[in-house]
């Protein structure tokens, strides 16, 4: 979630939150296997409603001068998080080469250029049911191919 919100206390406040949103909606999680999912896809909406809400806020108070060069925000990422980005996305891209080719079809519809699936179901030939299927496998390949990555390192 620190890469998500960008900042440690937001990242702590998303958590936080999170965390009692699914502990209210634990009825709703249909299998233990996917809690982990299930909670980072509540922690992503948390912070990108968080994220919204600031970027609706003023960056400064224009009231106060002293604050347009005290409170001037840090734009630029730290050398670390462009490190972890690029390792990241280095480890998705080889993670995505690996799959089937029906596999990154699915997936890339889907995630990738957001088609509704029912869309990319009809561009790729195949049922709705079949297209869920396909996309529910190569999220989960690639669930585990990262998984198996980072516990390797």
């Amino acid at each position: 979630m620190l890469r998500v919100c960008r900042s440690h206390d937001d990242a702590e406040d998303v958590l936080a939150e999170s965390l009692m949103k699914a502990y209210n909606a634990m009825v709703q999680l249909e299998s233990e296997e996917s809690f982990r999912p299930w909670l980072v896809q509540i922690g992503r909406r948390v912070c990108g409603r968080m994220r919204k809400r600031e970027s609706a806020r003023p960056l400064v108070q224009l009231s106060d001068p002293d604050s347009l060069l005290s409170e001037a925000p840090d734009l630029e990422p730290s050398p670390e998080d462009t490190a972890l980005e690029m390792e990241t996305k280095d480890c998705l891209l080889q993670a995505f080469e690996r799959l089937s080719p029906e596999f990154q079809t699915a997936y890339r519809l889907a995630d990738m250029e957001e088609l509704p699936l029912q869309d990319a179901a009809d561009q790729v030939g195949v049922t709705l049911a079949a297209f869920k299927s396909r996309l529910h496998r190569a999220k989960n390949a690639l669930r585990d191919e990262i998984d198996n990555r980072f516990s390797l390192a």
